[in-house]
């Protein structure tokens, strides 16, 4: 699978499962507290069900990440904690904080490394990333729920 295409969904698990083992970069976008977090840590929880060598971090945890300041620092991190002899499944919550990730994003593919990333629309989909990346990602974009879909979700008859 390769290629490029943006979509708007309400259940991004639903369509993001094709992608999990593919070199693609998966990416989830949306405006501020609509739910990438969430929906990239059950993406996590489901493929913890069939794979151990996973890596999970999120920038916006300096406690975490503190160490990790370059791209180069986060190539090194995942070498450095992973099982080379299968495919990776990395999660980078919030990548945009450091400088160059791009770098790191396209490093990582060529690593035997599912990866899954979320960030900020203007940063994550900026011109400069989609030209490097052209054809070598998904978007996911994700938008919060609006009065319909709560109704539904919630099954609430009036608001």
């Amino acid at each position: 699978m390769s290629g490029t295409c943006k979509i708007t969904i309400v259940n991004p698990q639903k369509y993001s499962c094709p992608f999990y083992d593919s070199d693609l970069i998966k990416i989830i976008t949306g405006v501020r507290r609509c739910g990438k977090s969430i929906i990239l840590e059950q993406i996590n929880t489901e493929i913890s069900k069939k794979s151990t060598n996973i890596i999970y971090l999120d920038f916006e945890d300096r406690a975490v990440t503190s160490n990790l300041t370059s791209w180069q620092d986060i190539v090194d991190y995942i070498d450095n904690n992973r099982d080379t002899n299968e495919l990776c499944y990395v999660f980078l919550d919030e990548i945009q904080t450091i400088d160059n990730w791009s770098i790191a994003c396209k490093t990582l593919r060529k690593h035997n490394c599912s990866l899954f990333i979320t960030g900020s629309n203007s940063k994550l989909l900026s011109r400069e990333f989609t030209k490097e990346l052209s054809g070598r990602y998904v978007v996911f974009h994700i938008r919060p729920f609006g009065t319909t879909s709560r109704k539904r979700t919630y099954k609430i008859d009036k608001f």
